[in-house]
């Protein structure tokens, strides 16, 4: 009997999501609507403060990161190499993996939801590493995209708003923490 350790199941799942997200981005539909900035970028342009570097978490095209760029020194980090649309600083990194980066501020928009539960708290505590206070966003409900496109579910963690509060809540203090059917919205800041 073959027996797997934990660093290769770790590389697997690194692997699988970073295989379905080169492939999902790859997708035109995907691209043009997600991250949905419209909606949100009012809520990431209070979080930032003049002069803030500002780190973009899961930046996918990086649409949100140019705009910010013209007034602010950014990064955007994600998983799949492929996901710019933008020439902004960008690093390519699995975000519950260590980042070894440092900012002022982060946001972190429509992402949550799509890594994996058993990384969730893996991923809270490598943001709040990197910086001080952090906007989140994740979508409370399931994906519509993922199979159809690719044939796998994108929102790996479909929880109610509560349960993100709770969990961000070991990692720092929530604060302006607001919901509705689709979506929490809060920012967590460094205790």
């Amino acid at each position: 009997m073959q027996t797997i350790n934990k660093s290769e199941t770790e590389d697997s799942c690194r692997e699988l999501e970073k295989a379905k997200y080169e492939q999902i981005w790859g997708v035109a539909i995907y691209s043009k609507n997600s991250p949905a900035y419209h909606r949100f970028f009012d809520d990431v342009k209070a979080a930032i403060n003049p002069g803030d570097k500002v780190i973009e978490f899961g930046c996918g095209t990086g649409v949100g990161l140019a705009e910010l760029a013209k007034t602010h020194e950014v990064l955007g980090i994600d998983i799949a190499a492929n996901c710019l649309t933008v020439d902004v600083p960008f690093k390519q990194a699995c975000l519950w993996d260590e980042l070894n980066v440092t900012g002022d501020v982060g946001f972190c928009v429509d992402v949550m939801e799509h890594i994996p539960t058993h990384k969730v708290d893996a991923v809270f505590a490598e943001i709040m590493k990197c910086v001080p206070r952090c906007l989140f966003i994740p979508c409370l409900l399931p994906d519509s995209l993922g199979e159809k496109h690719v044939k796998k579910p994108l929102h790996l963690t479909v929880k109610p708003a509560q349960w993100w509060r709770e969990t961000a809540a070991k990692f720092g203090t929530v604060k302006g923490f607001k919901s509705d059917a689709r979506r929490a919205t809060f920012v967590l800041e460094r205790k």
